[in-house]
C-alpha cells in the first residue's frame, strides 16, 4: 500500500525520514504537555510511529527510538532536571515509546486478516483495541515511572499516566490512520456537487463548535452527526481527516477555557477532552469501515450484476443457437431415420425373393426330385435350409421393425377364432420342445373364442413369446394359459428356464438388446423378437405383462381387446 512515505526506498533514509517526523509532530505534542513531565493531551508521534511499523516493520525502530529521544531532550532541556537525569528519562523514556510501537504494530498484524487495517470491521476494532488502547500502556507506564523516579514527586502518578496514556490513545487513533488510508483519499476526485456538500458540511462543524464553545451549550455530542455524515458521505481519509480538525479545534477551544471541557485546571479540562476524542474516534473509525466495506461489497455486487446480465444475455444466444441446431439435427435424424427405415424395408423385401427361393430349391433336392443324393449332401444341404431359414426369419423382424418404425405397418380387424389360433402356434413349436425334452401344455378357458382383430399379428406375438420360452428352457415345462377377463382375452406364457433378472427387464423391449450379449453368449436371436412383440401388442390396443425370477423362470402375458374401438 502507497503512502506519504512509500517512496522512501532503503531502510536508512525511512528511519530518518520517521525519526525527523517523530520529531516534528512532538513539538505539536508538547504544546498541551502537563507541567514538569512529557504527558501531553495528544501525542501526534504514537500514531506516526505505529503507522510506520505496519508499513516498514520492526526496522524501523531506530528511527523512532532517536525521534523519541531527541524529542524528550529537547523538552527537558530548559528543566530544573539535571543533565543526566534528563538523558536517562530521555532514553528511558524513547525505549517505551518504541517498544509501544513494535508491540502496537506485531499485534495489529498478528490478529487482522489483511496486511493494514481499516478494510474489515473487525480489523478495524482489533487496531482500536491493541493498536490505540493496549500498547499504550506500555510507553505510559515506562514514561510515568521514569518522571516520578527521577523528579522524586509520586503525587501525581496517577493523573501523568492517565493523561500520557489518554494522549498516546487519541494520536493513535486519529494519525496513524491518517497516514494509512491516504491511497484512499477521494478529494481530487470530487466534483461540484461532492465539492457543494464538503462546504456544506465544514459549515455544519463551525456552526455547532459557535454553539457549543461560544454560547457554553453543553450539546458537544452535536458533532457526531457532522462526524457520521462524514463517514457515510466520503472515503475514510476524510473522515479522518474531520477527525483531525475536530481534534484540533476542540483542542484550541479547550485550552482558552471555553465549552463543557473546560474547567478548575486546564489539565482535568484536556482529559476530558480526551476521553471524548477517544470514544468519538473508535465510533467514527468503526462506523468509517463499515460503510466502506458496505460501499465495496455493493460495488462488487454491481459488477456482478452487470457481468451476469452479460452472462446471461451471452448464454442466451449460445441456447438459442443450439436449439436451433438442435431442431436442425432433429429434422435430419428424423429424415435419415425415415430414410433408414425405408431402406432396410426395400432391402428385406429384396432378400427375401432369393431366400424364399434357396429354401425352396433346397427343399425339392432333399426330396430327390431331381436325382439321388447321398447322406453327406443330404446333411449339408439340411445345413444350407436350416441356415437359409434363421436368415428369412431375420430379414423378416427387421422388415417389421422398420414398417412398424416408419409408421407403414397396418393392423387389420377381422373376425377370427383365438383358440384356433392358439392351437396352431402350439403346433408348430411343439416339434422344438418335444426336441428339448421339454412339456408343453395347454390351458385354454371355454369362454375364449371369437375375436375381432388381425389374426396374423397376434399368432406372431404368440409365436415368439413361446419360441423364446423354448428356447431359454433346457428342462422343465412350458405352458400357455388363455383366459377371458372382462372385455379382453389374456394370453400367458409361463416357463421354468433361466429367468431374468430385475435390473435386466427394463432392457428386454429394447430392439437389437440381448440380456445374453457378448462373444460367447450361448443363445442365438437379434434381439428384437420381443421388441416387436411390445410394439404389435400396443397397435394392436393391448397390453404386454412381464414377471421373471433369474433362475426359476419367466411369465410373458398380453392382452387383446376382444372388440376394437
Amino acid at each position: 500500500m502507497k503512502t506519504p512515505v512509500s517512496y522512501l526506498q532503503t531502510p536508512l533514509t525511512q528511519n530518518i525520514a520517521v525519526a525527523l517526523a517523530y520529531l516534528l509532530t512532538a513539538k505539536l505534542g508538547f504544546l498541551l504537555v502537563l507541567e514538569q513531565t512529557n504527558a501531553t493531551a495528544v501525542w501526534p508521534p504514537t500514531g506516526i510511529a505505529l503507522a510506520a511499523c505496519l508499513i516498514f516493520g520492526a526496522q524501523i525502530w531506530p528511527g523512532v527510538f532517536l525521534g523519541a529521544f531527541l524529542a524528550n531532550i529537547l523538552l527537558l532541556a530548559p528543566t530544573p532536571f539535571s543533565s543526566m537525569s534528563a538523558l536517562l528519562v530521555s532514553c528511558s523514556t524513547a525505549s517505551g515509546n518504541t517498544l509501544e510501537a513494535l508491540v502496537g504494530g506485531y499485534l495489529v498484524k498478528r490478529f487482522i486478516s489483511g496486511e493494514l487495517p481499516f478494510d474489515r470491521t473487525q480489523d478495524t476494532f482489533r487496531f482500536i483495541l491493541l493498536g490505540a488502547l493496549a500498547s499504550p500502556v506500555i510507553s505510559a507506564t515506562i514514561g510515568t515511572v521514569s518522571f516520578s523516579i527521577y523528579g522524586d514527586d509520586w503525587s501525581r502518578c496517577g493523573q501523568m499516566w492517565l493523561t500520557w496514556w489518554l494522549g498516546d490513545a487519541v494520536g493513535a487513533l486519529i494519525f496513524a490512520p491518517l497516514l494509512l488510508t491516504w491511497e484512499k483519499r477521494n478529494v481530487f476526485q470530487w466534483d461540484t456537487r461532492k465539492a457543494t456538500e464538503a462546504v456544506i458540511l465544514l459549515a455544519i462543524l463551525f456552526l455547532v463548535e459557535a454553539i457549543v464553545f461560544r454560547q457554553n451549550y453543553p450539546l458537544e455530542y452535536l458533532i457526531f452527526p457532522v462526524l457520521f455524515w462524514t463517514a457515510f458521505r466520503f472515503g475514510q481519509f476524510e473522515t479522518v481527516a474531520m477527525l483531525s480538525l475536530v481534534m484540533v479545534t476542540f483542542l484550541a477551544w479547550t485550552v482558552k477555557g471555553l465549552g463543557p471541557f473546560s474547567g478548575k485546571s486546564l489539565n482535568n479540562s484536556l482529559l476530558f477532552l480526551q476521553s471524548y476524542l477517544g470514544v468519538a474516534s473508535a465510533s467514527t473509525l468503526l462506523l468509517s469501515t463499515l460503510i466502506s466495506a458496505r460501499n465495496r461489497a455493493e460495488d462488487l455486487l454491481r459488477e456482478y450484476q452487470e457481468n451476469l446480465e452479460e452472462l446471461i444475455g451471452a448464454r442466451t444466444m449460445e441456447l438459442m443457437c443450439t436449439l436451433d441446431q438442435l431442431a436442425v439435427a432433429k429434422e435430419h435424424a428424423e429424415v435419415a431415420d425415415q430414410l433408414k427405415s425405408a431402406f432396410l424395408a426395400t432391402m428385406s423385401h429384396e432378400l427375401r425373393t432369393p431366400l424364399n427361393s434357396i429354401i425352396g430349391f433346397t427343399g425339392i433336392l432333399l426330396q430327390k426330385l431331381s436325382g439321388p443324393i447321398n447322406e453327406e449332401q443330404e446333411k449339408q444341404l439340411n445345413m444350407v435350409r436350416s441356415s437359409a431359414n434363421h436368415l428369412l426369419s431375420l430379414i423378416s423382424d427387421i422388415l417389421d421393425i422398420s414398417k412398424i418404425e416408419a409408421g407403414q405397418l397396418t393392423v387389420a380387424s377381422e373376425p377370427f377364432r383365438l383358440n384356433e389360433s392358439i392351437r396352431k402356434v402350439v403346433q408348430a413349436v411343439r416339434p422344438l420342445a418335444e426336441k428339448k425334452g421339454l412339456e408343453l401344455t395347454v390351458e385354454q378357458s371355454d369362454e375364449v373364442g371369437m375375436l375381432t382383430g388381425d389374426a396374423r399379428r397376434v399368432e406372431q406375438i404368440l409365436l415368439n413369446l413361446l419360441s423364446n420360452a423354448v428356447k431359454f428352457t433346457e428342462h422343465g415345462t412350458v405352458s400357455v394359459i388363455s383366459e377371458r377377463d372382462a372385455g379382453e382375452y389374456r394370453i400367458t406364457v409361463r416357463d421354468t428356464g433361466i429367468g431374468i433378472s430385475s435390473n435386466d427387464v427394463e432392457k428386454l423391449f429394447m430392439p437389437f438388446r440381448q440380456i445374453d450379449s457378448g462373444l460367447s453368449r450361448k443363445y442365438e436371436g437379434t434381439g428384437l423378437g420381443l421388441s416387436i412383440c411390445k410394439r404389435l401388442v400396443d397397435l394392436i390396443g393391448g397390453r404386454l405383462h412381464v414377471e421373471s425370477t433369474l433362475g426359476e423362470g419367466s411369465l410373458f402375458s398380453f392382452s387383446i381387446p376382444i372388440e376394437r374401438g
